[in-house]
């Protein structure tokens, strides 16, 4: 895929929007609870595979959870 600065400083990806790139690699953060589970579940769907193992913390309030996913092409 070719990537291109357009005339208004924006970059080109070729007919696809910024927001529909797929991205090669992916961290996704949040707290830990259905909605994440689904956006994990989201991309997996989507092609995406698992990278490594995921990581918890504590944030004083609740759990946030983290997964790294990468897209195999």
């Amino acid at each position: 895929m070719i990537y291109r600065e357009n005339t208004t400083g924006q970059i080109d990806f070729g007919g696809i929007g910024m927001d529909e790139k797929r991205l090669r690699y992916r961290l996704i953060t949040g707290r830990d609870d259905a909605s994440f589970c689904t956006r994990v579940s989201k991309l997996l769907d989507e092609g995406y595979e698992l990278y490594g193992s995921p990581a918890l913390t504590y944030n004083g309030e609740y759990a946030v959870a983290a997964q790294a996913l990468i897209l195999k092409e």
